[in-house]
């Protein structure tokens, strides 16, 4: 039903008119319908609590028109007053009214519904009261009847009166609160500890809360803002009263033990013993001495006198009061108490180094502050003294015990390490070591005679040279006529002994073991002759049995070569020219020596031709010459070996030559050409060593020429074959449209021929395969370049890639390169197919530049394939940025607002759920970088 609201108007007309309107207007006055008053309860604002209403409905029939009656209605609602407005024993101080009302109406003809409005919402007037008024239509004439339903009131919760009520709540649930906190104080404090060091800390923080919980209840300042004067339910007057007085006491108290709380800790270890309460005193007084002293003697009863000193020194570093007598005695006491523990700790001490370092730290005690023991310095030198003598002694005991044992190296050692002590503590210990060093090496001698009486020469020589020692270190040793005796005799048995074995291997034969023992004896002679008696008889007997060996020796060797064993009498003459080194024989048994060595070597290269070991042959002919060179007269029998070994040398070299020569030509059959040329340049660096040119032999250098004609032949067949080769290898590269690599063996084959025109090899086919690839060759060198270009991550290159691109087409068309089979290159599918993205991105702008429908089909084509691959949104960024710069240039409304949107618009780009991300990114890019360039 239509709702419409119908104002009654007045209007002024002229003076004579009035009468008559006044009359028309009485007849048209509304008729009132039912009026009535009924007082309504709804909730109020807070929990319990509830607002009482006067409703007031009223109807008036305005006017009638053809039977349809014309009715207004009114419904108003004032604020009676306010119910249960207490909260826990106190009177709140007022009620809010509501900021708005919202309730339905219902209008009934007897049982007939003619008007309804749901949720109706109204606000107070200017008189205070909430009013609602609607028109409507109806033609029944009968009562009418108006029924409010579902009526609801709406609170500011900010207005004044509200926040008013809820902080008077507030306060009074502190109040109840702060009650309860009082009562649990009363319980605590009465029995909180003050005497216990350990429960202190408990006290202090119960005090401590106690007070901060108090200090928070005055705050609330409850006796002015809750009247406790007029209401006080819970007395909490009373118990805050209470609870000061016990507070203050407890402060008073814990004030008191707090300023003796290292005391109580003490006296708590007194009583328990346990260390950690000498910690807690200290900690609470670092200044307490007594702790201290106390830490130090537990320290000491548990063996670490090191800590227990340390405590003593934190008694003086924290300044602990220590001007009392009691405190003076305790801690000379404690000093006195740990420098006889070092003392003690020492004495039982087996190790010299132990016991000084125990002693010491005894002594260290002596200067500290507070120790006060008597003659303590004195006593620990005294403990350091004895300590140090008695280790110096320990040494000579070793030295006596080792001299007894004859054991005199480590009796000299023993020694030196007393003397090395005494010296460092010279002040303290007196020298009684100088005087063993020459009762040691009178002792030393006196075993080397001994062992020369024994005939053990060599045991002697080492204990005289050991006494040779100590004399010369010790200047205070003197050498003896006992220890000279002692060496002259070892020295002159120890050679005679060498010579004796030298004449007796002669005698038996045994030339090399005897040549061995007289070059023993003749150097032992060399290095000791002054030691030795009679070494000039004793010389010269030593070169007279030189000369008997010598000649024993010349006399077998020649005997072996005259029976042809020229292996034994190699090894003859060889020992008889280490003889002749040794002595400096005379002359003629020198010659003898080298003709022997002269004749056996060549015998033996005799035998080497025979078995065809032409090589070894001519090292042993080497080595005859050198003998015959040596030889100094006797030029009958130098040249009749000479010629012989002239003769075998000969043929040695013309047979190797010849041997070498066959195996270049059996190489060259097999076609190793290298290993051939090697032969025959090792051929000449033979002859040049033996200096047999092969112009003096006719025979050899024909056979020479005969290989140097075949070597270089084989030579011209070779680079024929592998020019043919090259050539054939590149035509198959040309038809594998591989023309890089054809055009190279072309280089490569023409080079060939150009170094070889000797072999009269002709490049015409390579130079005529090139004039015909050329073209081709070029087209595949572009390729490579483009894809170089295109591979680069620069811009720049990839502008030359497209160019040169280009290029290559128009070449195609010029040259007509599809002869060789070659597809013409085709940019969009060259682009496509590209593996590297940056270059994709170049050749999408490349044709969206070109701004043509089919280039801007081929660019979105391309922009899908790129967002397939998930680009990163760096790249992404990229593309979109100058796809926008692009389109910006050649869209005729550019500056149009939202533009940019429109020109995406031409892109079909991808829809698939899994590239849809990057869509969004390139669209978002676009139309940014669309939106710099509009603002430029």
């Amino acid at each position: 039903m239509e709702k419409t609201f119908t104002p009654l108007h007045l209007f002024k007309q002229p003076l004579k008119m009035y009468g008559i309107l006044v009359c028309l207007l009485c007849l048209h006055l509304p008729h009132s319908f039912g009026q009535t008053v009924k007082l309504r309860k709804i909730a109020g604002p807070t929990t319990g609590s509830f607002i009482q209403l006067n409703q007031r409905t009223k109807y008036t029939e305005v006017k009638r028109e053809n039977n349809v009656g014309h009715y207004s209605m009114k419904v108003r609602f004032k604020v009676a007053g306010a119910t249960n407005n207490q909260y826990r024993g106190f009177k709140l101080n007022s009620t809010p009214s509501p900021i708005s009302l919202s309730f339905d109406v219902q209008v009934y003809n007897d049982k007939t519904l003619v008007f309804s409005s749901n949720n109706v919402k109204v606000s107070p007037g200017a008189k205070g009261g909430y009013v609602y008024k609607a028109s409507f239509k109806d033609a029944n004439t009968s009562a009418k009847k108006i029924k409010v339903k579902n009526l609801k009131a709406k609170y500011n919760t900010n207005t004044r009166t509200t926040n008013s009520n809820n902080s008077q709540r507030l306060l009074i649930d502190n109040y109840y609160k702060a009650v309860t906190q009082l009562n649990g104080f009363l319980q605590k404090l009465p029995y909180l500890n003050y005497t216990d060091p350990d429960l202190l800390v408990n006290t202090q923080r119960s005090l401590h809360d106690i007070r901060q919980g108090f200090d928070k209840i005055n705050n609330y300042h409850f006796i002015t803002s809750l009247k406790l004067d007029q209401n006080d339910p819970a007395k909490l007057q009373q118990k805050i009263r209470r609870t000061n007085r016990l507070l203050n006491e407890g402060e008073q108290k814990f004030h008191a033990a707090e300023q003796k709380w290292h005391t109580l800790y003490y006296r708590k270890f007194v009583s328990t013993r346990q260390p950690r309460y000498l910690d807690l005193a200290i900690a609470k007084n670092k200044h307490f001495a007594l702790p201290y002293i106390e830490k130090s003697s537990l320290a000491l009863k548990n063996n670490r006198p090191e800590d227990a000193l340390h405590q003593l020194d934190r008694m003086y570093n924290n300044q602990a009061v220590t001007n009392s007598s009691l405190i003076n005695n305790a801690t000379q006491n404690m000093y006195q108490k740990i420098f006889d523990y070092y003392v003690n700790l020492g004495k039982r001490q087996r190790h010299y180094q132990a016991q000084i370092k125990y002693y010491q730290k005894a002594q260290n005690i002596c200067g500290r502050r507070g120790a006060n023991i008597y003659n303590c310095d004195g006593k620990a030198r005294a403990l350091i003294v004895g300590a140090r003598t008695q280790h110096y002694q320990s040494y000579l005991s070793k030295f006596n015990n080792y001299l007894q044992q004859a054991n005199f190296r480590q009796a000299y050692t023993s020694l030196r390490a007393a003397e090395s002590f005494q010296q460092s503590f010279g002040n303290q210990i007196s020298d009684q070591h100088s005087v063993l060093y020459q009762r040691l090496y009178n002792r030393i001698v006196q075993k080397a005679q001994v062992q020369v009486r024994n005939q053990n020469y060599e045991q002697a020589l080492n204990e005289v040279s050991f006494a040779e020692q100590i004399a010369q270190e010790k200047a205070n040793v003197h050498t003896t006529n006992t220890y000279q005796e002692v060496k002259t005799s070892a020295h002159t048995n120890i050679y005679q002994q060498k010579f004796n074995r030298a004449q007796q291997a002669v005698a038996s034969g045994d030339f090399n073991n005897a040549a061995q023992h007289l070059k023993t004896a003749h150097a032992y002679h060399q290095t000791n002759q002054q030691f030795i008696q009679n070494q000039a008889v004793k010389k010269q007997q030593l070169v007279e049995q030189y000369q008997v060996l010598l000649n024993k020796t010349v006399a077998r060797g020649k005997g072996f070569n005259n029976q042809k064993q020229y292996s034994q009498a190699l090894n003859d003459f060889q020992l008889g020219a280490s003889l002749v080194n040794d002595t400096g024989a005379p002359l003629n048994t020198k010659n003898k020596v080298n003709l022997g060595l002269a004749t056996a070597y060549t015998g033996l290269a005799i035998n080497d031709n025979s078995n065809q070991a032409y090589q070894k042959s001519l090292d042993k002919l080497a080595s005859a010459e050198t003998a015959l060179a040596l030889v100094s007269g006797q030029q009958e029998q130098v040249n009749r070996l000479k010629i012989k070994v002239d003769q075998y040398k000969k043929e040695a070299i013309q047979r190797i030559i010849t041997t070498r020569i066959d195996q270049a030509h059996a190489e060259l059959k097999q076609d190793k050409l290298q290993e051939a040329m090697a032969i025959s340049s090792g051929i000449l660096s033979f002859t040049r060593h033996y200096n047999y040119p092969l112009t003096n032999d006719p025979t050899l250098n024909n056979k020479y020429e005969v290989l140097k004609k075949a070597i270089f032949n084989k030579e011209c067949e070779l680079n024929q074959k592998a020019y043919n080769q090259l050539v054939q290898k590149a035509r198959e590269n040309f038809d594998r449209k591989d023309f890089i690599k054809g055009w190279q063996l072309l280089e490569e084959a023409v080079g060939k021929a150009n170094a070889n025109k000797d072999c009269g090899i002709a490049s015409q086919i390579a130079q005529q395969l090139k004039t015909r690839y050329k073209n081709a060759y070029q087209y595949a060198l572009d390729w490579k370049e483009i894809n170089q270009y295109a591979q680069s991550g620069q811009k720049t290159m990839h502008q030359k890639a497209i160019k040169l691109h280009y290029q290559v087409v128009s070449n195609y068309q010029q040259y007509n390169l599809k002869i060789f089979g070659i597809q013409k290159p085709d940019l969009q599918s060259f682009l496509e197919n590209h593996s590297n993205v940056l270059f994709w991105t170049y050749g999408i702008i490349h044709f969206l530049d070109k701004n043509k429908d089919d280039d801007r089909d081929f660019a979105t084509k391309l922009i899908n394939k790129y967002i397939k691959m998930l680009p990163s949104r760096s790249n992404v960024k990229r593309l979109a940025y100058e796809m926008a710069m692009v389109d910006f240039k050649h869209d005729p409304n550019r500056l149009a607002k939202n533009q940019c949107k429109e020109a995406f618009e031409d892109y079909d780009l991808t829809s698939g759920r899994t590239y849809r991300k990057r869509v969004k990114w390139i669209k978002k890019y676009y139309c940014r970088q669309w939106n710099r360039l509009r603002k430029k």
